[in-house]
């Protein structure tokens, strides 16, 4: 699943962006969640709300606040998907550097261009296989295969892959809503789980493979138990 922001006070571009994301998930069979904002105060309410984006086509130039300011926003607030602007001048692409835009999509040159940048974008986030977040400015990708776990401590998330460890702002619920479906399993209401690491599972534990012990909460154990089955 690849969750996808579009927001632009313009119909026009809405909804050309849409058909084309809606054409290349039926394609390449690619489930997204798409929303739509007609401002950048609709955009920031709602990650202030928890919803997380992997991608976003975001208009630089809107009434109030404009595309840049709720970038730069969006990246206090530790937001760390894929951004292309949608602008008709690229004045501001040196300022787009600052909050590390992926991409620009030119408003006269949009039917050329939309394909190729959604290509590229789907191909940067790895159709879901690549979970993306930001800790400190700086955005991160790791492969969720590589994942092993997560634990939640408040609102701080240690995550634990093959060869490194991480630590970023968000909650479990909102983590799951941006990793490929079926993939990790909730454990424990402080745990997320790679059910495909998972060794060993013995009702109020597992194991991983490198010998990691997690603790198993009963209101999670069947759900575990199903997924493991699988």
């Amino acid at each position: 699943m690849i969750t996808v922001a579009i927001c632009d006070d313009e119909e026009i571009y809405c909804r050309q962006i849409r058909e084309k994301l809606t054409a290349f998930s039926i394609a390449d069979s690619i489930d997204m969640d798409i929303k739509e904002y007609r401002s950048a105060e609709e955009l920031i309410h709602a990650a202030q709300g928890g919803w997380t984006f992997q991608l976003l086509f975001l208009d630089i130039m809107m009434k109030d606040m404009n595309g840049m300011e709720a970038a730069r926003k969006l990246r206090e607030m530790d937001c760390g998907g894929l951004i292309v602007f949608i602008t008709s001048y690229l004045d501001y692409m040196q300022t787009g550097y600052e909050v590390k835009a992926f991409r620009y999509l030119l408003k006269n040159q949009m039917e050329q261009q939309l394909g190729r940048v959604i290509g590229d974008c789907i191909r940067e986030l790895g159709d879901g296989s690549v979970f993306t977040f930001q800790f400190e400015r700086e955005i991160h990708r790791v492969r969720q295969k590589d994942i092993l776990y997560m634990e939640s401590e408040k609102r701080l998330i240690h995550l634990y892959a093959v060869e490194c460890e991480y630590i970023f702002y968000e909650s479990l619920d909102g983590v799951l809503k941006q990793l490929e479906a079926g993939m990790f399993v909730r454990c424990h209401r402080s745990f997320l789980v790679n059910a495909g690491r998972v060794r060993r599972f013995a009702g109020t534990e597992l194991e991983l493979e490198n010998g990691t012990v997690l603790p198993v909460g009963r209101k999670y154990s069947v759900d575990v138990m199903k997924r493991l089955l699988l």
